[in-house]
């Protein structure tokens, strides 16, 4: 299998970015910059019932994640061409290597941009830290359910208790948090 690292960013000369980077509130939800969505990873360790994420995994693995390297160049790309003022990592996989997102973090800070992402619950305190450190302000999370039973039904693997203690972990480093939940 290729490295995740082969596969080049994409051409972004080759779309209308003055349409995609101009100021919107959608990016980091209600504050308006010009935005960049960036991939650090590609797939997902979850198990959740609803997703095909599972059914990917013997082609694919459980996920790969990007050299911080190559993302800087990418987010410094972006910013020096088409003057983004922040990021959203859209991956389903982020947090997962929380070894990888803390290189990204202190190589993120000195580009003074905001940036959010997506995220699995089970994120360590020391890593939030990390990242509301380097510039993060916005973390959107896979709640999905409201009650344990619920949660285990659909594959999630996580309990309500440990979705209110990231969520009062991402508080304390004023990072905020959005809940999505899976409604049928």
């Amino acid at each position: 299998m290729k490295s995740i690292d082969d596969i080049s960013y994409p051409d972004y000369s080759l779309i209308d970015m003055e349409y995609y980077t101009r100021p919107n509130p959608y990016a980091i939800r209600g504050i308006f910059i010009r935005p960049a969505y960036v991939l650090a990873s590609r797939g997902c360790p979850g198990m959740c019932k609803f997703c095909v994420a599972p059914r990917l995994r013997p082609y694919f693995g459980t996920g790969r994640f990007r050299h911080e390297d190559r993302i800087i160049e990418e987010i410094k790309h972006l910013k020096d061409t088409y003057h983004i003022d922040g990021v959203y990592f859209l991956d389903d996989y982020f947090t997962c290597n929380p070894a990888a997102v803390t290189l990204l973090c202190h190589k993120l800070k000195p580009l003074d941009l905001l940036w959010g992402c997506s995220s699995r619950i089970n994120v360590p305190e020391k890593l939030i830290k990390t990242m509301s450190e380097s510039g993060c302000i916005q973390m959107d999370f896979g709640v999905e359910r409201g009650s344990d039973q619920s949660l285990y039904d659909i594959g999630k693997y996580q309990t309500v208790r440990q979705i209110e203690n990231t969520f009062r972990l991402c508080k304390k480093y004023k990072i905020r948090t959005f809940a999505n939940m899976l409604v049928n």
